[in-house]
Parts: structure tokens; sequence; C-alpha cells
């Protein structure tokens, strides 16, 4: 009786001890593993073109200017017409611009293209025919922002809010400044003259040179008085000028 008693709890103890070691391992399986599967869905969940990806697209030296503004579109994208719009004031605030290109991708031929943005009135002259994918893209539209090595530093996807809008502009405006304002202080110096007021694309600040020495300029360096506006860029204007203070 005693010897049975004992076989039965036995048997007990180990169905325990194997429900146990099979919790213990779906419990490490979903913390484990299935963590790695979670990142890679998010990952493939985002369509924005991930910054450090590396762009090919034949015929195109990225080196040519600073950066490239990639717009990708498509001419039976209906997001892409509802934002002709923002198109229309990107192609004419980045008109001219010798550190900044503005090329539109589309999988029509270049031909078709063209006359597709002359309907939306975007007037871009560097167009290409390409798919989405060729260019790293997933859906239309989408908007990347590629640096002389031809990788991407930011993208945006799809038809964009006024915030989104105003974060493109900001990023294309910083990208100038950034490289100019070394440039305005002479002698090699390298300013940054940032943090400075949000601009709308009709405003300018004012920077006078006190401030740019102030920012790192140096007593040797020559500085003239200098704006800033999100059209033009940073820029320098000849002849005498008053500061803050009224000094000239």
């Amino acid at each position: 009786m005693r010897e049975s008693l004992f076989k039965k709890t036995e048997i007990v103890a180990n169905i325990a001890i194997i429900a146990v070691a099979l919790l213990l391992g779906v419990v490490l399986v979903k913390r484990f593993l299935l963590t790695g599967d979670d990142a890679d869905a998010a990952r493939r969940a985002d369509p924005r073109v991930a910054a450090g990806t590396k762009v090919s697209l034949p015929g195109t030296d990225w080196s040519r200017n600073g950066r490239t503004l990639l717009l990708v579109l498509s001419s039976d994208c209906r997001f892409c017409t509802e934002s002709a719009p923002f198109y229309q004031r990107l192609a004419r605030e980045t008109a001219g611009r010798a550190d900044l290109r503005v090329m539109a991708v589309l999988p029509q031929e270049v031909g078709a293209g063209r006359e597709y943005l002359q309907r939306l009135n975007v007037p871009i002259e560097d167009v290409r025919q390409a798919s989405t994918s060729a260019v790293g893209a997933r859906v239309t539209p989408t908007l990347i922002l590629i640096d002389g090595a031809g990788v991407v530093t930011h993208s945006w996807v799809g038809k964009l809010a006024s915030a989104q809008e105003s974060e493109v502009f900001e990023r294309l405006l910083n990208a100038r400044a950034d490289g100019r304002s070394g440039r305005e202080a002479g002698d090699g110096a390298s300013l940054s003259l940032w943090p400075l007021p949000r601009l709308s694309p009709v405003q300018s600040a004012y920077v006078s040179p006190r401030r740019l020495a102030a920012k790192g300029a140096g007593r040797g360096a020559r500085v003239r008085p200098t704006f800033l506006s999100p059209r033009r860029g940073l820029r320098t204007e000849k002849g005498r000028h008053r500061d803050e203070d009224g000094n000239a």
C-alpha cells in the first residue's frame, strides 16, 4: 500500500516538474525569441526610409551638391496630387540653391512624369524614372533627404501635416545655415548661430556682428551683419547696418 502511494506521489511530482519546465520554456521563448520578431515587425510597419540607408540611383552623382531631396511620387497616387501645394512651395523655396538639388522620382516614364508635375504646377527640372523600391521607399509619396555620400539623413512619408511640412523646411534651412555660418565669419572660423527663433517663410532674423563674435568668431575674424530667412538662408549685406544696440 505504502509502495503504491509512493509511486503515485512520484508520478504526480514528475508531472508537476514537467509542467513547470514547459511553462518556463514558453516564457523564455516569448521573452528572448519573439522580441526580435516583434522588433522586425515594428521596422516593417514603419514605411519611412531608415536614416543611414545607402541610396543608389543610376546616373546620379550625389556629391554634385551638398544634399539632394528626392520626391518619390506616382501619377496615380492620390496623396501625391493632394500634396501639390506643398510641393509647389518646396520647389519655390529651393529654386536656385547651389547646396541642394531637388529631384522627382516616379515609376512612370520621364515624359509622363514631367506632364504630371506640370499638371500639378510643380516646377522640378530633374525628373527620373525608377521604382519606389529602387530608392528604398515603400510607399508614395515619400520625401528622402540624402547627403553628399548618398546616405539618407531624414525621410517623410504620406501627405504631410503642417507640422511635418515645417520640419522639412527646417531641415533644409538648417543644412544651408550650418554650412554657411562658418564662411560668414571668415578666417576659417566655424560658428553655429542656433538656436534662433523659428521663422515663417516671409520673416527674417537679424544677427549682428556682436552676436557672431559671441558665437565664437573671435577678435581676428571679419564679420558683417547677417540676415537669416527660410527662403534665402544666411546672407550678408554689404554696406553699413546697425546692430541691436544701435551701433553701425
